[in-house]
């Protein structure tokens, strides 16, 4: 009975910890958090966005205070004609410079992963890269469920359009029930306002998403993206699909 009880107990621990990764948020509906993963930790995921672009890649971490991730993707994959593969890998580096006390957690990093097709004449995403950023992430907890907030500001290295401004962007995690995350992310979109009748047209951008838990390794994640109908030509929000496993090693 002793030895049974242990045993209940250990995989109960287990359960938790592997909770307590997919619970460490490193993203919101599209921008960082100061969220690290896990050492040891590693996250594989994949991304469906409009204009049949697919996102690929996937995250590890190491001591608990950085990881690093890679990413690959294309578009026109489901269309006539062929599919039309990113020039470059993504890469993602992440640092907890300051773990969450009864002030934010603090990271600083790099991100050259945008978002859509890729404009090789601008040498661009469709959605701009966060490039260097740096960010602060609080968490609340109450009987309503776990709140976080974040906000950082970045830079993209992505400027051939002659629009070098640094950004900002923020967003909100409000995780309820262990399991469902409802997710916004706001970006000012300082770098992307041009108004060329192809990118950002001089407002911000506004994505939501919805996260939910399936067991303990696995979140699925719909995003309503460009709420704010903010990106031409088109003027109309998108509709995202991520899948995220998680596991150590």
């Amino acid at each position: 009975m002793r030895a049974a009880s242990l045993s209940l107990v250990l995989l109960a621990a287990c359960a938790s910890a592997a909770r307590a990764g997919l619970d460490q948020s490193v993203d919101n509906a599209r921008y960082p958090t100061a969220g690290i993963v896990a050492h040891r930790e590693y996250r594989a995921m994949g991304r469906a966005t409009p204009e049949s672009c697919a996102l690929f890649g996937g995250r590890v971490g190491f001591k608990d205070v950085a990881h690093v991730g890679v990413f690959y993707g294309a578009f026109n994959l489901i269309d006539r004609g062929d599919p039309v593969f990113y020039d470059h890998v993504g890469f993602d580096v992440r640092v907890r410079l300051a773990a969450e006390s009864r002030w934010p957690a603090l990271s600083a990093g790099f991100d050259s992963q945008g978002w859509g097709p890729y404009n090789g004449d601008l040498k661009r995403y469709e959605r701009k890269s966060v490039g260097f950023y740096m960010v602060v992430s609080k968490n609340w907890r109450s009987f309503a469920g776990d709140l976080s907030l974040t906000a950082g500001t970045n830079y993209s290295l992505e400027t051939r359009d002659d629009d070098r401004s640094p950004d900002f962007f923020a967003g909100a995690d409000w995780f309820i029930a262990r399991r469902v995350s409802f997710l916004v992310d706001f970006d000012a979109a300082r770098n992307d306002n041009a108004e060329d009748g192809i990118y950002g047209e001089g407002g911000v951008y506004v994505d939501a998403g919805v996260r939910v838990l399936l067991g303990q390794t696995v979140t699925l994640m719909l995003v309503f993206s460009d709420l704010t109908e903010n990106l031409a030509p088109g003027g109309e929000s998108g509709r995202e699909l991520q899948l995220v496993f998680a596991d150590v090693f």
